[in-house]
């Protein structure tokens, strides 16, 4: 560039840079291509190093390229001299677009960790209230007689609002990617034929539901609640993208070495590994996004809709269930063309699991067995105690790892099952099972948590221990100990003698209900 700011030269990269010929460029003054901030921050550069305030530079200005597209660019410059007088101003341009790309990421994905653990910790607590609150309706229910019908109904309620809250503090914690999954190997193809009546159901008649699955669909392991849910949650989006009627469509396929389809935008703050993937992809013919508004739209609370009609969750949601069961999503979308959603999941060589629906398991008789229960919180503690008594077990609780621990190691009889809540200060639940194991190898173990970031070393589902994600009904957990005892081939006779020579002994510990 001369000293009155017109182009000298410019080199093929400078050509690519500017989107223009060498022709186009030679001669033209630099001003034509940069923005008017630009312009004024290359001038003031150039005069300083005139004045011999500073030699060489370096610093960043917008350059409007040929196609329209505004470019960031680095720019390196220095004075040309010839005869020892300066003639020109040499510069050299670095294209920041990949490296501003990157940066937005990593602070979107920061925004996104900041988030989740805040949303993390809060649905731990939430959870333990509305275990509560549930726990206690459920008792309430238990006792009205059929004449009470109107308490009756106020009881319902809490309880209703209560399975809300719940599944709300479920789609925080997939968000922030702190749901504990209960893994399977599973037919995709078979999940997605499983919920065709209820997607139908939420879409309504004026959307056309069309399946296209491919028979050669390899396995994945995931969840299978979680990826129904992730699915539901796309297809309400759809719905409410088509008031008017339309179409939803649901393909699955087989996709090598993680190659994304011709028009898929990667929403993920790391690129797609090489692989075997199933591609699960959910198409709407609505009105399409913004383009404006597709960088925001997995951001927890971003909603287009009215207040009211949704919490900005479902998306969120989403990519953090597809994250977590080591998948990532993909979206691409035309204004006034529709929307596509891909999910790619890892392909795994294992053989079907059968999917065991969550439901709540009651025990068909009186418990029978004694149960160490660490729970801090005291609500929630007395909540259990009171349940697992009425069953007819035998209950040393306990307000955290370190009093259980110690309880064991004072208890004279057999522990046939420990509960822990797995976020306990002190000393968590994962640490007070291993201590216990190495001392009674022969108990069993019920995890149950909130949330947890530091999951359980055990091996949950060898039939030795098991997890519970809260809020559970009581009934359910004593369903499980029960289910757990039967897996451990204890006679049930040989547990009756034991609790009959424990009710004749004196009580060895206290507890912290005491």
């Amino acid at each position: 560039m001369s000293l009155d700011e017109v182009i000298l030269d410019a080199n093929p990269a400078a050509e690519r840079l500017f989107g223009r010929p060498r022709g186009e460029l030679i001669g033209k003054p630099l001003s034509d291509f940069l923005s008017t901030e630009g312009f004024s921050l290359t001038r003031e550069q150039s005069r300083r190093k005139l004045t011999g305030r500073e030699s060489a530079t370096t610093y960043e200005i917008d350059l409007l390229a040929g196609d329209g597209r505004v470019v960031a660019i680095e720019v390196s410059s220095r004075l040309v001299y010839e005869g020892g007088e300066p003639v020109a101003v040499e510069g050299i341009g670095r294209d920041l677009s990949e490296r501003r790309a990157l940066e937005e990421r990593l602070r979107q994905a920061q925004r996104m960790e900041s988030i989740g653990r805040l949303a993390g910790g809060i649905a731990h607590d939430f959870n333990n209230l509305l275990m509560a609150i549930r726990g206690y309706s459920e008792l309430a229910l238990t006792k009205l007689g059929a004449g009470e019908s109107a308490a009756r109904g106020d009881v319902e309620e809490i309880t209703n609002a209560a399975e809300r809250a719940a599944a709300l503090t479920r789609q925080l914690l997939a968000f922030s990617r702190r749901q504990m999954l209960q893994l399977r190997v599973i037919d995709l193809n078979a999940l997605v034929e499983e919920m065709q009546s209820l997607l139908e159901r939420i879409i309504g008649e004026d959307v056309e539901l069309v399946t296209r699955l491919d028979p050669e669909l390899a396995h994945v392991k995931v969840d299978p609640g979680q990826i129904e849910q992730a699915i539901m949650n796309i297809a309400v989006n759809a719905r409410d993208a088509m008031p008017h009627g339309g179409r939803l469509a649901i393909t699955t396929e087989n996709s090598e070495l993680g190659e994304l389809a011709e028009d898929d935008t990667l929403i993920s703050d790391a690129p797609l590994e090489a692989g075997n993937y199933v591609r699960l992809v959910i198409s709407d013919s609505g009105g399409g996004i913004d383009p404006a508004l597709k960088p925001r739209i997995f951001e927890p609370f971003f909603t287009t809709k009215e207040p009211g009609k949704g919490t900005g969750l479902g998306l969120s949601t989403v990519h953090g269930i597809v994250s977590q069961s080591g998948g990532q999503i993909a979206v691409s979308s035309v204004a006034g063309s529709g929307t596509t959603f891909s999910l790619y999941l890892p392909a795994v060589p294992e053989p079907i699991e059968p999917i065991e629906r969550d439901g709540v398991r009651a025990s068909d008789s009186n418990g029978v067995g004694t149960i160490l229960l660490a729970e801090d919180e005291a609500v929630v503690r007395r909540l259990l105690c009171g349940a697992l008594e009425e069953s007819g077990y035998t209950v040393l609780d306990a307000s955290d790892g370190h009093e259980a621990l110690a309880i064991a190691m004072e208890y004279e009889g057999e522990i046939d099952v420990l509960v822990t809540d797995l976020v306990m200060p002190g000393m968590g639940g994962a640490e007070l099972a291993e201590q216990l194991l190495s001392m009674r190898p022969q108990t069993r173990v019920i995890e149950m948590s909130g949330y947890t970031e530091d999951r359980s070393r055990l091996v949950v589902g060898n039939g030795r221990a098991l997890f519970l994600q809260k809020p559970f009904p009581p009934s359910r957990l004593a369903g499980e100990i029960d289910l757990l005892l039967r897996g451990a081939g204890l006679p049930r006779e040989q547990l009756l003698n034991r609790q009959t020579a424990r009710a004749a002994a004196p009580r060895a510990v206290r507890t912290a209900s005491e």
